[in-house]
C-alpha cells in the first residue's frame, strides 16, 4: 500500500484518504519519556473530557470540507483540535513547555501528536522549518506534511 494523505478521526478507527494538501512543513518534538495511552484516555475521563456525538459529528463535517480541499492544514487552524492534549500535558507538563518552546521558534500552529508526547509545529515553508528547527535543538525533526517520501 502506498502512502498518501489521510484524516483520521475518532480514536483512530476511522481513516480516509483526503487530497494532497498544499505545501506545508512540520517540525516534530519527540520526548525523551513515553506516556502511556491508556493513562492518557483514563485522565480524560477523569476530567470529564469529551464531546456529544452530535458535536464529534459537526466538526468532522467542516474538518472534511475544508481538507478534501487540497489546502494547508494552516488554512483551518481552528479545527485541528486534540482532546486528549489537557490530559496529556496534566500527566506530562514537559508538553506544555514544550509547545510553548515550538511557539516561541515561530509555529504558526503548534498541536499534539495522538495521546502525546510528541509536539508538532505546522509551518508554510520549509525554509521557516528549519529555522525553528535551528532554534529548538538537535532532537527536532523536519519533514514535510501531507507527501509520500
Amino acid at each position: 500500500m502506498q502512502p498518501m494523505p489521510c484524516l483520521v478521526e475518532g480514536t483512530g478507527q476511522k481513516i480516509g484518504s483526503i487530497a494532497q494538501p498544499a505545501e506545508h512543513w512540520l517540525v516534530l518534538l519527540p520526548s525523551d519519556r513515553g506516556l502511556s495511552t491508556a493513562s492518557v484516555f483514563a485522565m480524560a475521563d477523569r476530567l470529564g473530557i469529551g464531546r456529544s456525538a452530535s458535536e464529534l459529528e459537526e466538526v468532522s463535517a467542516r474538518l472534511w470540507a475544508v481538507a478534501s480541499n487540497g489546502v494547508s492544514p494552516l488554512e483551518y487552524p481552528g479545527l485541528l483540535v486534540n482532546d486528549l492534549e489537557p490530559a496529556a500535558i496534566s500527566l506530562m507538563p514537559e508538553i506544555g513547555e514544550a509547545k510553548d518552546r515550538m511557539a516561541d521558534a515561530g509555529a504558526p500552529f503548534v498541536g499534539m501528536t495522538g495521546s502525546g508526547p510528541t509536539v508538532f509545529g505546522l509551518f508554510p515553508t520549509e525554509d521557516e522549518a528549519r529555522a525553528a528547527a535551528g532554534r529548538l535543538g538537535e532532537q527536532a525533526i523536519v519533514c514535510e506534511g501531507g507527501r509520500a517520501p
